[in-house]
């Protein structure tokens, strides 16, 4: 049997982790909740007769690193054509194209309708955070902008 001073020692090492752990997924949380109000902001500027539908949800998301945690989910409708933006974690591997950018990835959520996919990654370089997205075909990232995201929501929802 461990004695108290260990197990002490131990436990207050594990909880102190926790808090960190909680943090980090705070911080995710946030910055998913920031791409998904950019989004947003984007489509009513271009859709003042509310022919899109906009919906909200949660899943959950199980990480080694994180643990089980609940992440917020974006559906955009049109008519009887969807596209569903699904967290999917916070430690991401990435590939030479966000090397050659100089950038670090630090979070995907993909945009998906059935097998098509883009993926929006979280990223930051010396000039500071942001979302760069890529095509599942071809990985390449491109900064994340109103620009951007319609063409790749006009492409899944063709």
């Amino acid at each position: 049997m461990v004695g108290f001073k260990e197990w002490l020692a131990d436990e207050g090492a594990r909880l102190a982790g926790e808090g960190g752990r909680r943090q980090r997924v705070k911080d995710w949380i946030g910055s998913i909740r920031h791409l998904y109000s950019l989004i947003q902001g984007w489509l009513a500027e271009d859709d003042p007769n509310g022919l899109l539908k906009i919906s909200q949800g949660t899943i959950p998301i199980d990480e080694e690193r994180l643990g089980v945690y609940e992440a917020p989910t974006l559906g955009i409708s049109f008519f009887d054509r969807g596209v569903m933006l699904l967290p999917r974690n916070s430690g991401v591997l990435q590939g030479p194209g966000f090397d050659r950018l100089g950038l670090r990835v630090h979070g995907l959520v993909e945009m998906a309708k059935g097998g098509d996919k883009f993926r929006l990654y979280l990223t930051s370089s010396p000039d500071g955070r942001g979302w760069h997205i890529a095509d599942w075909k071809d990985e390449f990232p491109r900064p994340l902008d109103k620009g951007t995201f319609e063409d790749a929501l006009r492409e899944l929802l063709s």
